[in-house]
């Protein structure tokens, strides 16, 4: 049985797009619902995070004030060395010591010089209800007579030797809460408010689409309700204690799509995805009389040829077939910068020849016989396509540093493990610093063999790396138990290392002949070896590990001739 176009189109719309179309419209729907509520339960984190920050900083006051009324200072009655002490403890606290008679008269301030004349404290009410109770407090808001500034006060009674009773007070100004509630606090779009016993505002922060005017729903009210609904707003109250302060959070629920408007969603979503069909199978039915103009297009494509311009009378087809007609001509262009980079690389290969033909000619000169210019180069070379393995077994840009050492050294050891130790924090070599770094590492092992460490029995040899900020420095130290001298000329190996790390890497080295052996001390941009990745992980890398990468070679081989 054959289908008409016209059929097919049909029932591939109604399988396929009713069906996603109204799960897509519920997920959208119950995901909008998950965001609703997320934004709802942060007015209660804001309004329980605020709430323990004042907790914390009235315990604190209180715990200081233990230590003034236990000091001793007080019970002895030695005012003027509490003041001293309390200024030195309180320095950059932002907080005061005060002390009151039974009268409430201050005997000590420490805003001011002891024995500045000072008259009655303001906060009359709170001072006498300590003496009454012998219970701590927190006052409310009032104005300082020394501190000329809204403050709040901590309060806890104590008594001298001679049984007279003081109230111990440390105060605060009320600006210098608002940076401890503010710190690293996210309002999420809900209003943040403070406010003492009688409701007067200690710190008000306003989200973006509050008004001023909403403060007034944060009042305080008969009933202790932590949450309620009023006015189109979600009000979160939490009392501070032990004070009568309290803290309110709110949001206007009218900017938040709640739940409650979900079953009109679903009408919508419903009626979207049938509206959707309809247009769906609307479109269908016009693109099947155009079919036929595509199969010119296919038609095009067969011939090899040029595509030339096509269109269509029907707006989508006419764009689907310059589609086709741009893709061949991309393709076309395409083909001609793949036949430019294959011409390009064939330019490197030829660079990468002259280069390894320059290398030949260095050491031809230094060469005293064909055996030994064979031997080196077949090392050198050799040494060249460990690192370039290593690249390919790997990742394709970047190398661990502490894996080339140990690759480009294993050969020089033979059943002797401990013959060398690699030691660094985490490093990722580039691609191509690798490959001239891999050089280096073969020139030292060399000499190290013939002349320094590994020509006696007993000789180690040390690798180590550090980096700070863009500097890498690699150290090299060769431990003999035969004091080596110091060579009068320098040789290949010598001026091959020199060129890779002043030329290649912008760096510096020095040597030096010890009595106990030899040690080389390479400084590099870390930015000139380093893969891409270790570049911008370099801080995370040293924040994460600080351990060093420890490795011992154990392949057997046979040291090389310099």
């Amino acid at each position: 049985m054959k289908l008409s176009i016209h059929t097919v189109l049909l029932a591939m719309i109604t399988v396929l797009v009713a069906p996603a179309a109204v799960f897509l419209g519920l997920i959208l729907y119950e995901r909008q619902v998950k965001e609703n509520e997320q934004i709802l339960r942060a007015g209660d984190q804001i309004a329980t995070e605020i709430t323990t920050r004042l907790e914390n900083e009235f315990r604190s006051a209180r715990t200081m004030l233990a230590v003034f009324a236990s000091s001793g200072w007080l019970e002895a009655g030695e005012l003027r060395e509490l003041h001293q002490r309390a200024q030195s403890a309180l320095r950059g606290t932002n907080r005061h010591l005060i002390v009151v008679d039974r009268g409430g008269h201050q005997l000590l301030n420490t805003r001011v010089p002891y024995g500045t004349e000072l008259g009655r404290s303001a906060d009359v009410d709170t001072i006498e209800r300590v003496f009454t109770t012998g219970i701590d407090a927190v006052s409310n808001l009032f104005e300082g007579r020394v501190a000329n500034t809204l403050v709040y006060n901590v309060l806890r009674r104590a008594t001298t030797v001679d049984g007279q009773q003081r109230v111990l007070i440390l105060t605060r100004d009320v600006a210098d809460l608002a940076p401890i509630l503010a710190q690293n606090l996210s309002d999420e779009g809900w209003g943040i408010g403070v406010f003492d016993g009688a409701g007067k505002p200690a710190y008000i922060a306003l989200a973006a689409d509050s008004k001023p005017a909403d403060v007034a729903m944060c009042e305080p009210k008969v009933e202790a309700a932590d949450q309620d609904w009023s006015s189109g707003h979600r009000v979160v109250r939490r009392l501070v204690r032990p004070s009568e302060w309290h803290t309110c959070t709110w949001t206007d629920t009218r900017s938040v799509a709640l739940a409650g408007g979900g079953s009109g969603q679903v009408t919508f979503l419903i009626l979207w995805a049938l509206g959707a069909v309809i247009a769906a199978i609307a479109l269908g039915f016009m693109l099947s009389r155009s079919i036929s103009s595509a199969a010119k297009v296919a038609e095009a494509l067969d011939s090899g040829g040029e595509v030339p311009d096509l269109s269509s009378p029907i707006t989508e087809i006419s764009d689907v077939l310059r589609a086709f007609v741009q893709a061949v001509r991309a393709r076309q262009a395409k083909d001609a910068e793949l036949l430019m980079m294959a011409r390009e690389a064939s330019h490197r290969a030829k660079n990468q020849i002259a280069i390894a033909t320059s290398i030949l000619r260095l050491a031809a000169r230094r060469a005293t016989s064909t055996e030994q210019l064979v031997t080196d180069m077949t090392h050198r070379m050799a040494a060249l396509g460990r690192s370039v393995d290593m690249m390919v077994g790997g990742s394709i840009d970047s190398a661990p540093l502490a894996s080339l050492v140990s690759l480009q050294l294993g050969p020089f050891v033979h059943d002797q493990p401990d013959l060398f130790v690699v030691e660094g924090e985490h490093f990722a070599i580039s691609q191509s610093a690798a490959q001239s770094f891999g050089l280096i590492l073969h020139e030292f092992a060399t000499n190290a063999s013939k002349y320094g460490a590994w020509s006696h029995p007993g000789g180690r040899v040390h690798v180590g790396w550090t980096r700070q900020n863009d500097t890498l420095k690699i150290v090299w130290t060769e431990t003999s138990t035969a004091e080596a001298p110091a060579p009068t000329g320098t040789g290949f190996g010598t001026n091959l290392i020199d060129f890779i790390v002043q030329r290649s890497f912008g760096g510096t080295i020095e040597r030096e002949f010890l009595p106990t052996g030899f040690r080389a001390t390479i400084v590099v941009p870390a930015s000139r070896v380093a893969s891409p990745h270790s570049a911008q992980d370099a801080d995370a890398d040293t924040a994460d590990d600080t351990d060093a990468d420890t490795d011992t070679g154990n392949d057997a081989g046979t040291a090389a001739s310099a």
